[in-house]
């Protein structure tokens, strides 16, 4: 662990005391931490709550459920609170419900601007990081950036209900589409 993930972590403890959340599975930090130091997001929405806590890297293409479920429909926990954690300066901010929401929903950067093949190498990139880092599919993620083609993840994320990928997977198709037809 660097010294930048202790301090995060020392802060996030710290934001757990203060706020006396959780107060069962406190255990759940641990795994907050832990995707922390695994994922190559510069900033998390983390969520802690009475039962536990959540986290989700920014940006990333991580379901949105993992923190919406808690904030709203019929998982929604009146002793949820949301804080943007910034890696970079090791800062943890509360903020409202309805802003962690709509950080949450967030699909990956993409320069949608780069040739094709560029595109396409961005792509690759965003789902071997998700495979990686089990973003996807809680009980049968999927194994590799190789297992569907780009139809089939984009069909995917549409079944699994992950709206940020499947933005971002049709984002990168119009932008490959219209950079072939210019060529």
């Amino acid at each position: 662990m660097t010294m930048q993930t202790q301090k995060i972590a020392i802060e996030m403890l710290r934001t757990c005391e203060a706020a006396n959340l959780p107060k069962h599975y406190a255990t759940d930090i641990s795994i907050d931490v832990f995707c922390i130091i695994n994922s190559n997001a510069d900033q998390f929405v983390w969520l802690l709550r009475n039962n536990g806590s959540s986290i989700l890297p920014v940006e990333q293409g991580a379901e949105p459920i993992t923190i919406t479920y808690y904030i709203e429909g019929i998982g929604r926990d009146s002793s949820a609170k949301t804080f943007l954690i910034d890696s970079r300066t090791c800062a943890i901010k509360e903020i409202p419900l309805t802003q962690a929401t709509i950080i949450a929903h967030l699909p990956p950067k993409l320069d949608t601007s780069a040739a094709p093949n560029l595109i396409m190498g961005q792509v690759q990139q965003v789902l071997e990081q998700g495979c990686n880092n089990r973003l996807w599919g809680v009980f049968n993620p999927p194994k590799s950036a190789d297992q569907f083609s780009f139809s089939g993840w984009t069909q995917y994320f549409l079944e699994n209900g992950n709206q940020p990928m499947v933005d971002f997977m049709r984002k990168a198709f119009s932008a490959i589409c219209s950079e072939q037809a210019v060529a």
